[in-house]
């Protein structure tokens, strides 16, 4: 529910907004911008929960509809799956496809689980497998312990990395509204 304080700066700005001024002559409008704002954030909170409910209680009438129909579909499914196993059994070239679905199978390729990736590592560096290892660049210690001169990344010991690039990005500007 909207604060009633919130409500009366909604309405002016609804009745005012054709006279509201764009640009500020006075610091005691920043204070005047700043309340509306919040005003207007605070009505569209409220918007947002009751569209909310009404979205839940459409989704809930949704998914009882909704329920019935995947129950029947998955016990259909399963009676064509049974038929067609055992045609499959029959005759292992057997396949079905009419104008509304069709049933085929093929071979699933194996699953590679990678349990351990550092002992794995390991294993082929020790064996001089070094070909299925790749080393990657450590961006996060790089940042932290080199410096930036021109636009250039300098190691600590003074050593200029080849390939990277620093741009300066300029200032960002934020306005914020407190919260309560």
């Amino acid at each position: 529910m909207l604060n009633p304080f919130f409500k009366d700066e909604v309405n002016s700005i609804q009745k005012e907004e054709s006279q509201l001024p764009d640009e500020i002559l006075d610091p005691k409008q920043v204070n005047w911008y700043f309340r509306k704002i919040k005003a207007l954030k605070e009505e569209n909170k409220s918007i947002d929960e009751s569209a909310d409910q009404e979205v839940e209680r459409i989704n809930t009438w949704r998914e009882m509809q909704q329920k019935t129909n995947n129950n029947t579909i998955e016990r259909f499914q399963g009676t064509l799956l049974s038929y067609y196993r055992i045609k499959k059994d029959q005759d292992k070239s057997f396949k079905i496809n009419t104008p509304y679905g069709k049933i085929s199978d093929r071979k699933t390729p194996k699953k590679w689980n990678y349990q351990d990736e550092d002992a794995a590592v390991k294993s082929l560096e020790e064996s001089g497998e070094d070909d299925y290892v790749k080393k990657i660049l450590n961006k996060k210690s790089l940042k932290q312990s080199s410096t930036v001169v021109d636009g250039r990344v300098v190691t600590e010991n003074g050593v200029p990395v080849d390939g990277i690039e620093v741009e300066p990005q300029g200032r960002s500007v934020t306005v914020s509204i407190k919260e309560d």
